[in-house]
């Protein structure tokens, strides 16, 4: 049968007689080869049993195939991919008994390997009496198609991936705000959302007018600049007031793409990194402020307990002269308090007998108030490696709280003991010895809910309190290497524990002597730029029995010890005090007289008692360390410890000049 017979056969078979057609091929029989050969689509026939009978040119220049390669062999074999000749088979036999066309599209191996995408429309063929004699397929090849459906979608499931891994939400918004688009995380909230957003306005959607009016504002911006708007607005949200952050961006000419995050978690962190600015800010101020009020606490402490020395036990003006100080030293906790709060402050630690320290400071606490204190206080208590004035602050604050828990009076209860206990709990972590101090109160109790926040800044349930007490215990005994246990139950009490790193052993109690330490000769040199403060400290030491010398700056400080060393009187100590404004300090001073004298004895003096410096000061060649304001006692002690008794003058130095 030639390609006239078979595709007049066709047209028959699909749309009847066509006699001009018929007419056509008859005159001129070639030309129903011309048109096959040159159709811009594949065609090729094949025998009932599949067969490859012929094809035109378009089939060989899109599989590669020359028609006496592949003439007679069977379709499946050479095209078809291994996993797919079964159905396709099935397919193909199916269109040989089925006198309908079939379309179809399928994938077929090309002579160069590459897989091609074709397009078929399949027809039986059959001779005058009705015998199948095989299928005519017209193919397309629709690869490129192929190809882009599949980068489609892939670009959507790629879309899919990202929409879904983006916290945002996104609207689609008209000019006028109406809502024609949505897309979220999935959850029930916003889904609900979605279905009551589309199709209406932000008015419709009653939503805060300034919101509306700032949404407006920037859809129209938008669109007649051509440029990306961002406005952040906040909203009730199930009852939670929430920030977000909107960005519009132009979609089309009368759409808008709004991506919208909620920001509230960084709104909190940005508040929280400004108040902490704040608070350094403010720790920077109370640190100039602490140094020149310590100063001014300096004169006044040491010209009360001077004066206190010299007056009688039984006499009024002692117990005046009593209150006067210890009104200093509330003054004095007060930039304390302040500093360990918002500058930190290493501790300036050695061994301390706590139990009378404990006594004193919830006494002092207690002053004036109608709450009274009782004390369980074990009487060998291990000495703890401590500052002493962190932990009086950290004694004080918990008592307060507690009095401040029972405005109708009461009784506060303070515990201390020696304990053994775990720092990572009771199952594991190598045990330590602790001396664990325990403030308890009767009174309001704390909430369950307050509880897990009573350590954190600025939170307090008293309407007129900071909320900075817990916060300072908590950093301070941080900072001691202890911690910091916390229970409380509303309307019964609430207990507080403190445990501190004990060391050495247990401590013998002894009886404190009311005698004078006997005087005797000494030669001290002190150092400071405030003329009060000399004058004052050079008082101070003459009642203990030394011999003053008084220096304005560091540069003077020098050049007298320079002299009394070459006349062979050396000093027995140097006071210096650490900060000098304009001049040399304590710690530039001592470096410059160990490099006249290596065996100089010197003492910092500091109103900031949070210098790392005044912590760590033996690092720095210093032997003893006073914090101003200081007591004559607090003096004589210190230099008892570093100017030797008092009668024990120094010997060595360099010999008198000239000799």
């Amino acid at each position: 049968m030639t390609e006239a017979d078979l595709l007049t056969s066709a047209r028959r078979s699909q749309a009847g007689p066509s006699h001009a057609l018929d007419e056509l091929l008859r005159r001129d029989p070639g030309l129903a080869g011309t048109f096959i050969e040159k159709a811009p689509i594949m065609v090729v026939v094949l025998d009932p049993e599949g067969r490859i009978v012929r094809f035109n040119g378009c089939f060989e220049e899109v599989l590669g195939y020359r028609l006496d390669e592949i003439q007679g062999r069977e379709w499946f074999d050479v095209f078809d991919p291994e996993h797919e000749r079964d159905y396709w088979r099935t397919v193909y036999l199916a269109t040989v008994d089925n006198v309908q066309t079939r379309g179809a599209s399928n994938p077929v191996l090309a002579k160069d390997g590459r897989v091609r995408h074709i397009a078929w429309f399949d027809r039986t063929l059959r001779d005058a009496d009705g015998t199948t004699v095989g299928v005519l397929a017209l193919g397309q090849d629709i690869t490129a198609r192929k190809q882009a459906e599949e980068a489609l979608r892939a670009s959507e499931a790629q879309s899919r991936a990202i929409l879904a891994a983006i916290p945002d939400m996104m609207f689609r918004l008209r000019r006028d705000g109406t809502f024609v688009g949505f897309y979220a995380q999935s959850d029930e909230f916003l889904a609900a959302l979605r279905d009551a957003i589309i199709g209406r306005t932000m008015e419709q959607l009653g939503l805060p007018p300034k919101l509306v009016e700032k949404a407006h504002r920037a859809i129209a911006d938008a669109l007649d600049r051509g440029t990306i708007q961002t406005f952040e607005y906040e909203l009730d949200v199930r009852g939670t007031l929430r920030h977000y952050e909107a960005r519009l961006v132009p979609h089309g000419p009368d759409e808008v793409l709004s991506i919208v995050r909620d920001i509230t978690e960084r709104k909190r962190l940005e508040d929280e990194l400004a108040r902490a600015r704040n608070l350094e800010s403010l720790g920077m101020l109370a640190g100039g402020i602490a140094h020149d009020f310590n100063n001014l606490l300096s004169v006044i402490l040491g010209n009360v307990s001077l004066a206190r020395e010299q007056v009688d036990d039984a006499s009024p003006a002692g117990d005046s002269l009593g209150d006067a100080e210890h009104a200093c030293r509330k003054a004095e906790r007060l930039t304390t308090q302040l500093l360990t709060f918002a500058s930190g402050g290493a501790p300036v630690r050695r061994p301390l007998q706590i139990a009378g320290r404990i006594r004193e400071s919830a006494m002092l606490a207690l002053l004036g108030s109608s709450v009274e204190c009782e004390f369980d206080i074990q009487e060998d208590l291990c000495l703890v490696d401590a500052d002493e004035i962190q932990i009086h602050q950290v004694i004080s604050n918990l008592v307060m709280n507690a009095a401040q828990a029972m405005p109708d009076g009461g009784t506060v209860t303070v515990h201390a003991r020696n304990v053994v206990e775990h720092p990572n709990g009771d199952a594991g972590g190598e045990s330590r010895r602790c001396v664990r101090i325990t403030i308890e109160d009767r009174g309001v109790g704390i909430d369950e809910a307050d509880l897990r926040r009573v350590f954190d800044p600025f939170f307090t349930t008293k309407p007129q309190s900071t909320g900075l007490g817990l916060s300072i215990v908590h950093s301070v005994v941080q900072q001691h290497s202890g911690h910091v246990r916390v229970t409380s139950q509303r309307g019964v009490g609430t207990t507080v524990s403190v445990y501190l790193p004990a060391c050495g052993e247990r401590q013998e109690v002894a009886a404190a002597s009311s005698e004078t330490p006997a005087r005797g000769p000494g030669r001290i040199l002190l150092t400071d730029d405030d003329e009060f403060i000399r004058r004052t400290g050079g008082a101070m030491l003459r009642y203990l029995g030394y011999e003053p010398t008084l220096a304005a700056d560091g540069a003077q400080a020098v050049e007298l010890y320079r002299k009394a060393l070459d006349a062979g009187t050396p000093f027995d100590a140097v006071l210096l005090d650490l900060t000098v404004p304009g001049g040399m300090g304590g710690k530039e001073v001592l470096e410059t007289l160990r490099r006249v004298d290596p065996a100089v004895r010197a003492i910092v003096s500091s109103g900031y008692s949070n210098d790392p410096l005044v912590a760590e000061h033996a690092k720095h060649g210093f032997a003893g360390v006073v914090a101003k304001p200081y007591s004559i006692s607090q003096l004589r002690e210190v230099l008892a410890a570093v100017a030797g008794p008092p009668g024990a003058r120094r010997t060595t130095g360099r010999p008198p000049s000239g000799t």
